[in-house]
């Protein structure tokens, strides 16, 4: 009885989620988010067979089941397609999505004509596989937009997608349980603690994707120089020289200038478009002073400027009151663990370390 609840709620709520994605009340990520309800509705039809069987009907059960396992199998494929637009809001889905199809049809073929326990093995086992190379491929995805981000974030806690990253470690963790029960007991239903389990897991899900803030400008213009900045240094294209010499050095002067005397940093969310637009320049032509006129990303560089500021706080001691974390806001940074892993590797010290060995 209880696992038969477990299978109606986690219907309900993939159902609900779906919804609420596709929706997209914040308007933000908006492909990301349609992939990303469409894959829970998908999920739903997991728990709807459950729904079914419970019904015991076989009249009533051959042919939805025969549908729905036929979409089932694109699963894997519109999860790794989730995480693409997450990280690339551009991306072309026929770019190179269309070879992966080949794996949902050979798993819908060995689902559906094989009926000898030793084919249903190679059938799992295919499934397996297929789940691993569509997980390790996001998790690819989510490394390389972690250096992404940071050629036009300054403070990348709320878009770096560790949430995302944390959810596939959990799936991947379920995939393995999920297969080797199947593999144990052929067509039975999920138990009381894998219902669980996944119910977590959805629950999780639902809060940090219904949060999630926009990843890139929703200027489209903006948002076209952001990705070409990443996509050339990402394929380590050479660009011409885009500004003289003489002209970087005045640009160069004039944005450390800026940034110091109006103290932008402070700006938890300055952007490379934002400080673009203070410079009257394309973020590309800033990304190309940033990285040719200081040997530094966007990222580096804004943050440097917030570890001085910092470094000025912590020695004054009339701001001994300030926990590190005030330190850490009233410096620009928005987190913690930025502030920390930036402080160390721009001093060698923990901002704690630093604080105790103050002079005076």
């Amino acid at each position: 009885m209880l696992n038969n609840l477990l299978a109606i709620l986690i219907f309900g709520s993939t159902i609900l989620l779906g919804i609420l994605l596709i929706i997209n009340p914040l308007k933000v990520n908006k492909k990301a988010n349609i992939w990303f309800g469409t894959l829970f509705l998908l999920w739903s039809t997991f728990w709807f067979e459950e729904i079914l069987f419970m019904v015991n009907n076989e009249a009533i059960i051959t042919g939805p089941i025969l549908i729905l396992k036929s979409v089932q199998y694109l699963s894997p494929l519109i999860f790794y397609l989730c995480v693409e637009y997450y990280t690339n809001p551009d991306y072309k889905i026929w770019n190179k999505t269309a070879l992966y199809l080949v794996f949902p049809f050979i798993a819908l073929v060995l689902a559906e004509y094989t009926l000898a326990n030793h084919l249903k093995v190679i059938k799992v086992t295919f499934l397996l596989i297929y789940c691993f190379i569509c997980i390790l491929l996001s998790l690819l995805l989510l490394k390389r937009h972690k250096r992404h981000i940071r050629k036009f974030a300054s403070n990348t806690a709320g878009i770096n997608l560790n949430w995302l990253e944390f959810i596939i470690w959990f799936v991947l963790f379920l995939i393995v349980i999920v297969g080797i029960y199947n593999l144990t007991y052929f067509d039975a239903p999920l138990n009381v603690y894998m219902n669980v389990f996944i119910y977590i897991i959805i629950i999780l899900t639902a809060y940090y994707s219904l949060k999630q803030k926009e990843i890139y400008p929703l200027d489209a213009s903006e948002r076209t120089d952001v990705l070409s900045v990443v996509y050339e240094e990402e394929h380590g294209i050479v660009q011409n020289k885009l500004i003289p010499d003489e002209r970087l050095d005045e640009l160069k002067s004039q944005l450390n200038d800026l940034i110091s005397k109006e103290e932008l940093f402070l700006d938890s969310d300055l952007s490379l478009g934002k400080l673009a637009r203070y410079m009257n320049i394309s973020p590309h032509h800033l990304s190309y002073v940033i990285n040719n006129g200081f040997n530094l990303n966007f990222y580096s560089y804004i943050n440097t400027f917030r570890v001085e500021k910092a470094k000025n706080l912590l020695v004054n001691r009339e701001l001994d009151r300030y926990s590190l974390i005030g330190i850490a806001y009233e410096s620009g940074f928005n987190s913690k663990t930025s502030f920390n892993t930036m402080f160390k590797k721009l001093t060698g010290q923990t901002p704690s370390q630093f604080k105790k060995t103050r002079s005076g």
